[in-house]
């Protein structure tokens, strides 16, 4: 099962999945992992920003 939310974006509103949400913001999450690589893994980060991007959804 695919959950759809109605989420508004740039003052539009518009109904969408998480998997259209993660590929539209997968390259902020990369560049903030980028700039704290040098304190922990960059895999680290980058899956507990994709599981806060989640629990945002």
């Amino acid at each position: 099962m695919v959950k759809e939310k109605l989420v508004k974006i740039n003052e539009e509103y518009i109904v969408v999945t998480f998997d259209e949400i993660f590929s539209r913001y997968k390259n902020l999450i990369h560049n903030l992992c980028k700039k704290w690589q040098s304190k922990l893994e960059y895999a680290d980060l980058f899956q507990v920003a994709s599981i806060g991007l989640y629990k945002a959804f």
